[in-house]
């Protein structure tokens, strides 16, 4: 299956983010400098204080030789000590070699310094190790200025969790309340989201823990590989997995929401993967992508945005939820008991009895994402009228899709 060309690659990297002090840089109004700088946070994190080192100088070619000499790496210990029960988590990385640069910018922030060394915290630290702040390339390609320093700030924040969490108690879905408090979920924390492998924990898909349960008097430390970054807003999430979200994307941009995904605050999106696209037939896709089919498009897409912000472990506690849409209509989430496979009985959400939500928690700056594998079917008005388009109609929308070469932009739908 061959998928279309979706967007220029530059909007594959605008995260965007928020921090509710100061109130004026609220998540979704950052200004276009500084989501560059956050995107880029990981790979110039060490800029302030440990400069990249220089290539080496040039030595004549060895014609026998094919490779040039190798480039310098800063030396790393990313092997963490075990920690001391009667040390605050800030004692513990200020005194281990692994966290230096770490250490090097908690030490600059004094909330962090407060929180990290209250004697009544009890906490948990996702600690990246000193290669973490390298490991996307640092030293490599165009040099930037570093990140604002509140920046920095909200970063460190999201590595931040309250309440102790051993490796052992992190279970797949679960969602952790980080320090990072943002005003586009309505001034509620922003989550880190586990991913549980057979071997290791994974956190928001990329960070894995290397050393756990680092031992400290207010809390535990989670040594991990790479450095937690704060997700985007939720249309940057459907663009970050053109393989799962491709179709949506497009259809976001198509129908004029894509700002509308971006700026609005505490919303759900009820995503559609490309497969739940596809069910819908050429001829409906073609129609929906049209200019004839724009409002329609619009108006199914709308109805799979709740203006309602509400995660999975909500929705499986409350077993039943109606949620107002974008649309203007109700959706009706319920969780219903299926039987056992495998000998394990689970449960499953769905909407509408339409679709099933099947991945759950994609968190996002504004709201969440829960991947569903069916287009709902927007309700018929009281009147009757409903979307259901007659075979001519379709035929029609097709006809001048394929004659208005303006209207194409290149998107080649190909299965």
């Amino acid at each position: 299956m061959r998928f279309i060309r979706l967007v220029s690659a530059a909007s594959l990297v605008l995260p965007v983010l928020g921090f509710v002090v100061p109130r004026e840089q609220d998540s979704l109004h950052i200004s276009t400098e500084n989501r560059d700088a956050f995107f880029s946070f990981n790979l110039r994190i060490g800029d302030d204080d440990h400069k990249h080192p220089k290539h080496p100088p040039k030595h004549p070619k060895d014609p026998k030789d094919p490779h040039p000499p190798p480039h310098p790496h800063p030396p790393h210990n990313d092997k963490p000590g075990d920690g001391d029960a009667g040390k605050t988590i800030l004692e513990v990385i200020s005194n281990d070699e692994a966290f230096s640069k770490l250490w090097s910018f908690v030490k600059e922030r004094e909330t962090l310094v407060k929180a990290l060394n209250s004697s009544d915290a009890d906490l948990t630290l996702f600690a990246p190790v000193d290669s973490a702040f390298w490991e996307h390339g640092g030293g490599h390609g165009k040099h930037r200025p570093p990140p604002p320093p509140e920046i920095i700030t909200q970063g460190l924040l999201y590595h931040v969790v309250d309440h102790q969490h051993k490796e052992e108690d992190l279970k797949n879905g679960q969602l952790l309340d980080t320090g990072l408090t943002l005003g586009s979920l309505g001034d509620k924390p922003q989550k880190i989201r586990v991913f549980e492998h057979k071997h290791h924990v994974a956190l928001n898909l990329r960070s894995h823990i290397i050393k756990d349960d680092i031992k400290a008097s207010n809390g535990i430390i989670q040594a991990i590989d790479h450095i937690l970054m704060p997700p985007p807003d939720l249309f940057h999430v459907t663009v970050r997995f053109p393989k799962i979200f491709g179709l949506l994307a497009l259809a976001v941009k198509r129908a004029g929401l894509e700002e509308y995904l971006k700026e609005t605050k505490t919303i759900t999106l009820f995503a559609p993967t490309n497969w739940a696209f596809k069910k819908l037939g050429v001829k409906k896709l073609k129609y929906l992508f049209s200019h004839k089919g724009k409002e329609e498009l619009k108006k199914i897409l709308s109805y799979h945005v709740s203006t309602e912000l509400v995660y999975g472990p909500e929705i499986l506690e409350a077993k039943n939820k109606q949620l107002p849409t974008a649309e203007g209509h109700h959706l009706n989430v319920t969780v219903k008991d299926k039987d056992p496979e495998h000998g394990h009985k689970h449960q499953v959400i769905e909407i509408n009895d339409q679709a099933h939500a099947f991945i759950t928690d994609g968190i996002a700056a504004n709201g969440v994402l829960h991947a569903i594998d069916h287009v709902l079917s927007v309700p018929k008005d009281e009147d009757g009228e409903g979307d259901d388009d007659d075979e001519e109609d379709v035929m029609e929308a097709v006809l001048e899709y394929l004659m208005d070469e303006e209207d194409d932009e290149g998107y080649d739908f190909a299965w």
